[in-house]
């Protein structure tokens, strides 16, 4: 066993006593970079799905009081080359770590200028910049398994668990040309570990270790990861995808700054992963917490918690008994209507299919975009307006097969400066079709930020 060991010990180590005997001084810094040159690419990092400009329907989260501290737990569910999955939680040192020379900062550069054309994207990616390079360390890149535990873009720290033979070792790697998720990675250490490992019980086809998030509503979440699993909703598996739809919840939109500054393979709150995330809304920073409900490859991502740099976001109203939260939002809280009567053309409608769709509509382009076989829309149409005027869909509830949308309208004050432009303000939310495909039909009814119906409507879908 001690021979394994010693032979990554060696891989480790000899390149600074091959390079100073073989090699003349600035030699040396050559090799120590091989593995960021020599050896091409062999995986490329992963591309985030596009920005998605549809709206999603998500319910209320849970926002706490304070922010509370998490400890990151060395644990994970390791997948091996043939499929198997077993929980492996780091207990102690098996040895002292083994240093790795840093690469030069002429050749750092070099390589960040690469990254930074869009080459080598891959030293982005702290598993990959491992995972490329094994050889060089005394690690086998298709028979060894190789699992982030952590990874830190604030202060650019990152630990890798890798399995070689039944041994494992705990990899570290920084951002040596300063902390961010455009910085790369380089190794600093390898340290043999001390483990536990068992296989992870399976439930209901998911990897299932220890208890869940406290908080979360598992009846919804173990429905979103049937979805998933399903092939629907696979943005659940994009945590920044998550931040951006659900988000909307807290009055998020798509023009804001989404980052992850910290993930963990478990922490204390969530033993199946956790994302912290930096969101840039309206000039302040909110940090937005991200959990794993499930363990396992496909496991879905979901929002925990969002707290702001002085007070929690506001949580969302609470439902009542037997209603269900499909949307919720509080960015037109702010919002108040001064006229003493709506606009003569205002106007709500559903869209079940395409043809519902007219060339003259306003959020024809947004709507076109939509996937009727599986979602349909709900519109709010504030009417032909001036400036300073507005209208947004605010809160979606269901109640058995009555759905009630609250908008919120907005209207000038008297005597404020507005322009003469004419608009037509609207507004759209998108939602599962499987709500209104029930016997009997679906109840829509479309209230003001008063409880005032402004509208009501009956939609029926046939096979």
């Amino acid at each position: 066993m001690m021979k394994k060991y010693t032979k990554i010990t060696a891989a480790v180590a000899g390149v600074t006593l091959m390079a100073a005997v073989l090699l003349p001084l600035t030699a040396t810094e050559t090799v120590a970079a091989k593995w960021f040159s020599g050896k091409e690419q062999k995986e490329t990092a992963a591309k985030p799905e596009a920005n998605s400009t549809e709206e999603a329907a998500v319910p209320a989260y849970k926002v706490l009081d304070n922010e509370s501290e998490v400890q990151a737990v060395e644990e994970a569910v390791v997948m091996k080359a043939n499929g198997e999955t077993e929980q492996v939680t780091v207990v102690e040192p098996a040895d002292e770590p083994v240093k790795v020379d840093m690469v030069p900062a002429e050749e750092l550069n070099s390589l960040q200028r690469q990254v930074e054309t869009n080459q080598k994207v891959w030293l982005l990616d702290p598993v990959l910049v491992l995972k490329n390079s094994a050889e060089r360390y005394g690690f086998n890149d298709k028979e060894d398994t190789f699992t982030l535990l952590s990874v830190d873009r604030m202060q650019g720290n990152a630990k890798v668990l890798v399995g070689h033979g039944n041994k494992y070792y705990l990899v570290q790697l920084k951002q040596p040309g300063g902390a961010g998720s455009q910085k790369i990675w380089q190794v600093v250490s390898i340290q043999q570990v001390r483990t536990v490992v068992k296989n992870p019980p399976v439930s209901g086809g998911k990897v299932d270790i220890g208890p869940g998030v406290e908080g979360l509503d598992y009846n919804k979440v173990i429905k979103w990861q049937q979805d998933v699993d399903a092939g629907r909703d696979r943005w659940r598996l994009n945590p920044l995808e998550v931040a951006r739809r659900e988000g909307k919840a807290y009055g998020f939109t798509d023009q804001d700054a989404f980052s992850i500054i910290r993930q963990y393979s478990g922490t204390s709150l969530a033993r199946h992963g956790q994302i912290d995330m930096e969101v840039k809304h309206d000039g302040r920073v909110y940090t937005m917490i991200l959990v794993k409900p499930f363990g396992g490859g496909d496991a879905i991502w979901t929002i925990y918690k969002v707290t702001g740099p002085v007070k929690p976001v506001p949580q969302p109203e609470t439902p009542a008994p037997g209603e269900k939260v499909l949307y919720s939002t509080n960015k037109y809280t702010s919002w108040k209507w001064y006229d003493d009567r709506y606009l003569q053309d205002m106007t709500f409608k559903a869209v079940v299919t395409a043809a519902d769709i007219k060339e003259n509509d306003v959020l024809a382009d947004k709507l076109k975009t939509v996937d009727y076989r599986n979602k349909l829309v709900l519109a709010a149409y504030l009417g032909t307006a001036g400036g300073g005027y507005d209208i947004g869909i605010e809160k979606v509830v269901l109640s058995g097969n009555q759905l009630t949308v609250r908008v919120h309208t907005k209207s000038p004050r008297p005597g404020d400066m507005t322009t003469k432009n004419i608009t037509f303000p609207a507004d759209y939310v998108v939602l599962d079709r499987q709500i209104a495909d029930i016997w009997g039909g679906l109840t829509i009814s479309f209230v003001d930020q008063n409880g005032k119906v402004l509208q009501k409507m009956k939609i029926t879908i046939r096979h």
